[in-house]
């Protein structure tokens, strides 16, 4: 994944903004002419759109802050897209400015956009000829977020097979059965896909009641669109406390999660001291660990978790996803209520 950007005004660029400097993303670039800027860790690509006009601007209108365009390195651009419109998906374009690249793409769920980058042309120094350094009053110091683990695209149920259809079609991507994740309020079908190595991960999940907290992004968003990114880190403990000195606004969890996760895998004290001190979540499948934190909600319901799998994990700690559901639609209730 070679970034991911968001259409965003003033009032939810700050709000952003201020996510991103709280996981110790830094502003390195903006854009030459237009009102874009890059934030990056490690070889996580953000970008951040506030222009008034074009197609971020018309998807903000169409959906309010949202991810609006995702960017995958390929190995030919040109024929990625050749294939992709083959096969129904429609291709997108739109005008270029002067010192702008014509980078090949599609329409992507929900109406947002794919493109295609890869190193046979100059598609890859993207942000070198396009974009220009920033002065950094304050170096941040990363958190030990490396890449992007995974990203979640919410869907209406009927939606789901036809995207599952897209994303097998075009590339060359494996899926994994699909999960039933209980909402508090229902149920949400989450089908997991991804590449071969696991460079790419996706997750699709298909939300049918409106009381659930998928449904309810469905709603206040109009339409399918990326719920949520996982960043993954090597250390989540020691990303856990340089995120605490960054000001990281974090989800809280219950206390009785912890006492079940110690009697459901023998965990030691030490170990659960330190997941409820951080508000860690935890799977394990066999020798394989998996430990996950998230961010509260911003805008609709988007939210961003952190992750790091040990021994081969390769799940998505499916068993979690109700406590953390509970603790979304928790925080989402008090915020509402203040």
């Amino acid at each position: 994944i070679e970034f991911i950007e968001f259409a965003v005004d003033k009032a939810s660029r700050a709000n952003l903004n201020d996510m991103l400097a709280g996981l110790c993303f830094r502003k390195e670039r903006s854009h030459v002419s237009k009102s874009v800027e890059l934030w990056r860790q490690g070889a996580v690509n953000l970008v951040v759109n506030f222009e008034e006009g074009g197609f971020a601007a018309d998807a903000f209108a169409e959906h309010g802050p949202t991810v609006c365009d995702m960017g995958l390195r390929v190995r030919d651009a040109d024929q990625t897209v050749a294939r992709a419109t083959a096969l129904g998906a429609p291709e997108f374009s739109q005008p270029v400015g002067t010192g702008e690249l014509d980078i090949p793409a599609i329409k992507g769920v929900g109406g947002s956009v794919v493109h295609f980058i890869d190193e046979k042309s100059d598609l890859h120094r993207v942000w070198d000829i396009e974009f220009k350094p920033v002065s950094k009053a304050v170096t941040v110091p990363p958190a030990g977020l490396r890449r992007i683990d995974h990203i979640a695209q919410t869907m209406r149920y009927q939606e789901m097979q036809s995207w599952l259809t897209y994303y097998t079609s075009t590339f060359e991507m494996e899926k994994a059965p699909v999960v039933d994740v209980n909402d508090p309020s229902g149920v949400v079908f989450s089908q997991a896909l991804s590449s071969p190595e696991g460079e790419v991960r996706l997750n699709l999940n298909g939300a049918g009641e409106r009381r659930t907290f998928a449904g309810a992004f469905l709603a206040d968003q109009f339409g399918a669109g990326v719920q949520h990114i996982a960043f993954l880190t090597d250390d989540i403990f020691e990303t856990s406390a340089l995120l605490d000195s960054a000001g990281f606004s974090r989800l809280e969890m219950p206390e009785n999660y912890y006492d079940d996760l110690g009697v459901t895998f023998c965990l030691s004290d030490d170990l659960l001291t330190r997941l409820r001190a951080g508000h860690i979540l935890y799977d394990r499948d066999g020798d394989a660990e998996y430990f996950q934190m998230y961010s509260t909600p911003i805008f609709q319901g988007f939210f961003f978790e952190i992750v790091q799998r040990k021994n081969g994990y390769q799940g998505y700690g499916a068993r979690n996803a109700p406590i953390r559901l509970a603790a979304q639609m928790q925080h989402m209730q008090e915020r509402q209520n203040q």
